[in-house]
């Protein structure tokens, strides 16, 4: 059972996170192969989710009793991105936008999603860590399927945009749950 609500607990919390890639995502779509912008949006997140899971590991061989302390980062991040006012649009893509250009767009707007993976993999149990992949590929998954479906609609929604308030929240729920002891913790 922990496992299930530790892959829905990275689900979740990518989705939340990677809203910002849904909107820069769906504007890519509506001007570009849309082929193309989903290879991207997918080899930017397998590059997110390596880098979380060799920080993971790393903390995992010399510092696994203080791996809990890198749930402070997301609770300040969720923190300032609180106080501060968002109200700037997402990078424009060019037409002729190459596929590397378009990795490197999704990895620049994919730090907070590095930011709540790293720690959640690195305080976890290597099983868990198991379940937190499976929930990362279910989150791309469902990104996809609602980046597709906004795409074809003609473009985003509110929703995008009231759910992307969440994102703090989310951020300092996954530092919490970091900092304190819990069942899926690597012990």
């Amino acid at each position: 059972m922990s496992l299930a609500v530790f892959a829905f607990s990275v689900t979740l919390a990518l989705i939340l996170t990677n809203l910002d890639n849904l909107a820069v995502m769906v504007a890519l779509m509506l001007r570009l192969p849309k082929k193309r912008v989903l290879i991207a949006f997918v080899t930017a997140q397998v590059i997110v989710l390596a880098v979380a899971k060799a920080i993971a590991e790393g903390i995992e061989i010399g510092l696994s009793a203080q791996a809990g302390w890198l749930g402070i980062v997301p609770i300040l991040i969720g923190v300032r991105a609180l106080l501060q006012e968002n109200g700037g649009e997402g990078p424009k893509a060019r037409d002729d936008a190459t596929l590397v250009a378009l990795v490197l767009l999704f990895l620049s707007i994919s730090s907070d999603s590095l930011i709540v993976l790293a720690p959640l993999l690195a305080d976890a149990a290597p099983g868990h860590r198991v379940a937190g992949i499976f929930g990362a590929i279910l989150a791309w998954g469902g990104l996809m399927a609602a980046g597709l479906k906004t795409a074809q609609a003609g473009g985003t929604t509110g929703w995008a945009r009231r759910l992307e308030r969440l994102a703090p929240w989310v951020m300092i729920a996954v530092g919490t749950y970091v900092l304190l002891d819990t069942a899926t913790d690597m012990t």
